[in-house]
């Protein structure tokens, strides 16, 4: 009937026994807008995974021709994975698992992403009870940084392991020598990425002390500096999308997920005695930190890096 949405016309197919016509105008509704689950796809959706686990079974079975006639990657190609997640929500079996879950982890080839397909998509897996790979989980928390869009930041909340961000050299050590260590360290070092503020509150230098005192100062001292001297060295995992900067700057940004747990490794070394070795260090992040390309992160890091220097009434 015409002007009848295509909610409408795909539940009236439905109801009329024809699950290939109600999938068909599904598939326009989605070329028609582009993926945007905000329109009448997303009504469509919402209509077929309303649907019994029998009429679902048989939608899901139709649906990988109906992929693999979509380009790669498009937005058609999208919308037809978010559909078979939707629909296999209490089933047995998956269709298109694979295609989904290679989509998502291609989210972590890219500096930030701004695609609303690939965003609900991450929420369906992550959902579902898939972890999302770590190059993703860190493409998701610089979304949630710098994408206007709560989503992301709705995502990125319930993501809480790998402590860091993986892809930096400095992260990825971090990471992996709190991993062969006694579980005092990966308490030391996710009590530093949770520093909000510079200074620390009270509460946050008291927790710290106690770590330090338990794992001992000069061990800290020594992983803490050698983890310093790696920062801003090109990227270990490189990324796409430059977002405002340009593409020269892409791979040499500091991540701003990681610039914020940076300042808590930074500010670990003020709760010490000073040394050489650390007023150096400390001397070097902050020339680092601002040659570097522009943006937040790497002015937090040296604003952190020359406090720091000044609480140790030092001079770099």
């Amino acid at each position: 009937m015409v002007g009848q949405s295509y909610r409408e016309r795909v539940d009236e197919a439905l109801r009329s026994g024809g699950s290939e016509t109600a999938l068909d105008l599904a598939v326009a509704a989605l070329e028609t807008s582009c993926g945007d689950l905000l329109t009448e796809w997303g009504e469509a959706v919402e209509c077929l995974g309303g649907q019994s686990a029998a009429l679902r079974a048989c939608l899901l079975g139709a649906l990988p021709d109906r992929y693999r006639r979509a380009p790669l990657g498009s937005a058609s190609a999208l919308g037809l994975l978010h559909l078979s997640a939707v629909l296999n929500r209490g089933l047995t079996t998956d269709v298109l698992v694979a295609e989904r879950r290679a989509a998502v982890a291609g989210i972590g080839d890219l500096w930030v992403c701004r695609d609303h397909a690939l965003l609900h998509l991450a929420h369906t897996e992550l959902y579902g009870g898939w972890a999302l790979p770590p190059q993703t989980v860190a493409t998701v928390r610089r979304s949630a940084a710098l994408v206007e869009d709560p989503g992301w930041k709705t995502l990125a909340v319930q993501l809480a392991q790998p402590v860091l961000n993986v892809g930096e050299h400095w992260a990825d050590t971090a990471l992996a020598d709190v991993a062969e260590s006694r579980p005092g360290w990966v308490r030391l070092l996710a009590h530093a990425a949770s520093v909000r503020a510079l200074p620390p509150t009270v509460t946050w230098e008291r927790r710290a002390r106690d770590l330090l005192t338990d794992i001992g100062a000069a061990a800290v001292r020594e992983r803490l500096l050698c983890w310093l001297g790696l920062v801003g060295l090109p990227r270990t995992h490189m990324v796409t999308g430059a977002g405002n900067f340009g593409p020269q700057w892409t791979n040499v940004r500091f991540d701003p997920f990681n610039a914020d747990a940076l300042r808590g490794v930074v500010w670990l070394l003020a709760l010490m005695d000073p040394d050489e070795g650390s007023t150096l260090a400390l001397g070097a992040l902050a020339d680092v930190a601002l040659r570097v390309a522009p943006g937040q992160g790497p002015l937090k890091v040296a604003n952190a890096a020359v406090r720091v220097l000044s609480r140790l009434e030092v001079v770099p």
